[in-house]
């Protein structure tokens, strides 16, 4: 009898255990108990040939433990978890818990499961940890890595150490937790260095507070981290914040309040603050949030739902800022262009894209509203009307080279700088590639956008009725219109991207031609007008160095290719642009030196050093363009009251070669002898390295001839034919367009019909 009352004893003290160990477990997580039931019933197949339990004291051991479900399989090796319920009645350390090794294998689909609510309990009790080791847990899968964890307790204090091994990094997180009367304190360490090549490194520390009660919360009490990326140093400063989980029996709602700080970096003078303050609600389900943030004199506030199911983010955006920081760069506008500022929008974001409706800006210099939708995959997608009540974008120019203009007279330009080396020409860099262009975009592309704007601000520029139409077509894309009314004139232009089948250029015969494979490309035609615009509208010159002028542009091209090269070299149509009747000061033509083609012409022009202005009578520059090449003949002119500068030649855009020949001819009656200081000059080189080139023909006439010229009233001129236009009747843009408006030739009659009847 007394050994059943001692067996029966045994039996009532380990069914008390096992339900002290289910209690513990419920507590801690009241999931996992309903996790393991319906893990039984979906089949879970455990082996473990040497596991042993042990009731009294509470002890489970493993040499090696195997789980294996449908989804996935659970490795144990060298489990040995023991309870001293002793030191646990009496608060006290009593887990010791030792693992060699732990690896989790994904072995098929994961399964949808409904969401449950996830729980935080007070962890105090439970983390004194009397020993705790897990020497490797191993994760295969898309991510795999490896991971070890230590953590002691020596009087009242965790230690931990933490190294993971990702596939480019290694993170190492070391630091100490301090379970306190109310609250769990941790100081934390973290140092990410790469393993390869990778340009990621960080580095710092954190340290808060963690509290349980009705809701779960965790104080910041500061932090300091470091990232470098590519060279560059990050700073990123904690000084304090809430983030609040509740409710903690099953947490649905995260709230972070006040989380201030600051960034830095060395590059900048002062550091950029920031505060803010979320809210994330329903997170069981799809998810509502609401952020506010600051960033120095910038808040941005945003609330809305996020579609997991679509994953998508939807909701509306408030910005105002009333100033920038000093170091954030803002190129090629300045502070009082931008600032302050506002915006509004209701947006739709995700993978696939990006949607703005009810969309408004307002800044000083820009204020606009619209819808707008991009979107890059499966295909590209534009779509979005703007009215704009005004728009300003600057034009950011080439950068100042800071070389002198040389006040040498053109006769001394020696002849070996201008002497072109042929090695040269065939190792410069090329502007237009050869690389072929994905044109298979054009094929999908939907894209229907309209912009309008009461005024466009380009520099100091002002369009007024800019009208801008981009839309798909069965063959690829169509920009029409494009107009607006600007310097007492205006513009229209059109604009056709089309899907093509390319034909590679050759020297070959066209049946030859005709039988070359077919490349895809595209086809493009431009049509551009502009007339009676006047020349100071365009505010490239101060209106103190011109005055005055109109400027006339016609553009009619068309081509096609695969690559920008091939482009180039199909280019055919013509370029006319004709200005007239300025008033130029000669020092903004000095100033302007550091350019090739300014710098040329104010060598040949030797009145730009002599008279305060120039008189601008026609400036005319017209190319007929055939496979791409821009050919004119004497019609690349900038004609003054006393010179007549003409240009002949070519520029090829499938070699890049520049062949252009300059010649000045002074007019006769001018009362000045400029024979000794002017000169033939010719513009060679490529697109990439235009420069001046010796005249191969001989044409760098001695300057006496051209003096002499001018003293016999320019009848040698006219016998040697340098200048016959410089004495023709009218300036150079009249010529042209007489020639230009001339009434066709009629055709030939029909020969007559000899038949009888």
């Amino acid at each position: 009898m007394r050994r059943a009352l001692r067996w029966f004893s045994w039996f009532l003290l380990a069914l008390l255990l096992i339900l002290v160990a289910l209690l513990m477990l419920l507590r801690l997580q009241p999931q996992l108990a309903l996790g393991a039931v319906n893990a039984l019933q979906d089949g879970v197949a455990l082996d473990s040939p040497d596991l042993a339990l042990e009731l009294w004291p509470l002890r489970v051991t493993a040499g090696t433990l195997e789980a294996v479900t449908a989804t996935q399989q659970l490795d144990l090796v060298g489990l040995d978890a023991r309870l001293d319920p002793a030191k646990w009645w009496r608060q006290r350390t009593f887990w010791q818990v030792e693992l060699d090794s732990l690896r989790v294998a994904q072995t098929g689909a994961v399964t949808e499961s409904a969401g449950g609510p996830a729980a935080m309990v007070d962890l105090r009790p439970y983390l004194t940890f009397d020993a705790l080791r897990i020497g490797t847990l191993t994760v295969e899968g898309d991510s795999p890595l490896a991971l070890s964890l230590t953590a002691t307790q020596q009087e009242a204090k965790i230690d931990l150490a933490l190294s993971v091994t990702l596939p480019e990094h290694a993170l190492t997180v070391d630091g100490v937790i301090e379970p306190t009367a109310d609250a769990l304190k941790a100081v934390l360490r973290y140092d990410l260095q790469p393993r390869t090549d990778a340009q990621l490194t960080a580095s710092g520390e954190i340290s808060g507070a963690l509290r349980v009660t009705e809701a779960a919360s965790l104080a910041i009490e500061g932090g300091d981290g470091t990232v470098m990326i590519d060279g560059a140093t990050h700073r990123l400063v904690l000084d304090e914040g809430t983030l609040v989980f509740g409710p903690s029996a099953a947490i649905d709602e995260i709230t972070v309040t006040a989380l201030r700080g600051r960034y830095e970096t060395p590059d900048w003078s002062a550091p950029l603050p920031f505060d803010i303050s979320a809210r994330l609600q329903d997170l069981n389900g799809d998810p509502g949030y609401r952020l506010q943030t600051s960033l120095a004199e910038a808040r941005l506030e945003t609330e809305g739902r996020w579609q997991s199911e679509a994953a998508t983010a939807s909701g509306t955006l408030r910005l105002a800022a009333q100033a920038p920081h000093p170091d954030i760069p803002l190129t090629p506008f300045a502070a009082a262009d931008l600032f302050p500022l506002s915006m509004n929008a209701t947006y739709t974001a995700g993978a696939s894209g990006l949607s703005l409706s009810e969309w408004s800006f307002d800044s000083p210099r820009n204020r606009w509203q619209g819808d707008l939708a991009l979107a890059s995959a499966p295909a590209l997608k534009i779509q979005g009307t703007i009215a704009a009540q005004s728009l300003y974008l600057p034009l950011v120019g080439d950068s100042e080279t800071g070389e002198p203009v040389s006040d040498a007279p053109p006769e001394d330009i020696a002849a070996d700088s201008m002497e072109t080396a042929a090695g040269q020409e065939e190792t410069a860099p090329r502007v237009f590639s050869d690389e072929a262009i994905d044109w298979a975009w054009l094929e999908t592309a939907d894209v229907a956008l309209t912009l309008t704007a009461q005024t466009l601000a380009l520099q100091d520029a002002t369009f007024e009725d800019l009208r801008v139409a981009l839309n798909s077509t069965s063959a690829g894309l169509e920009l029409a219109p494009l107009s607006a009314v600007f310097g007492g004139g205006g513009f229209d232009g059109s604009v056709k991207l089309e899907r093509a089948a390319q034909v590679p250029v050759t020297d070959e015969s066209e049946a030859a031609e005709a039988q070359a494979p077919a490349a895809p490309g595209a086809s493009i035609a431009l049509d551009f007008e502009l007339d009676g615009v006047a020349l100071e509208a365009f505010g490239v010159v101060p209106k103190e160095e011109l005055t005055g002028g109109e400027l006339e542009v016609d553009v009619q091209l068309a081509t096609r290719g695969a690559s920008t090269a091939a482009l180039a070299a199909g280019l055919g149509g013509t370029i006319t642009v004709i200005a007239e009747d300025a008033q130029l000061m000669n020092d903004m033509i000095e100033l302007a030196g550091s350019d090739l083609v300014m710098e040329t012409l104010s060598k040949l022009n030797p009145f730009v050093r002599k008279d305060p202005t120039t008189k601008l009578v026609c400036a005319l520059a017209h190319f007929d363009v055939e496979q791409g090449v821009l050919a004119t003949k004497n019609e690349l002119v900038l004609e003054t009251s006393k010179m007549e500068i003409v240009g002949n030649g070519n520029v090829d855009l499938g070699t890049e070669k520049i062949a252009l020949t300059l010649s000045p001819n002074a007019k006769s009656g001018v009362g000045v002898n400029v024979g000794s200081l002017v000169k033939f000059l010719k513009l060679g080189g490529t697109l990439a390295a235009p420069r001046p080139a010796a005249d191969a023909a001989g044409l760098l006439k001695s300057g006496a001839a051209i003096g002499a010229a001018v003293s016999t009233g320019g009848i040698s001129i006219l016998a040697e034919g340098l200048a016959k236009r410089a004495l023709n009747a009218g300036s150079a843009c009249v010529r042209f367009r007489n020639r230009r408006d001339e009434p066709a030739a009629p055709a030939p009659d029909p020969a007559p019909d000899n038949a009888t009847g």
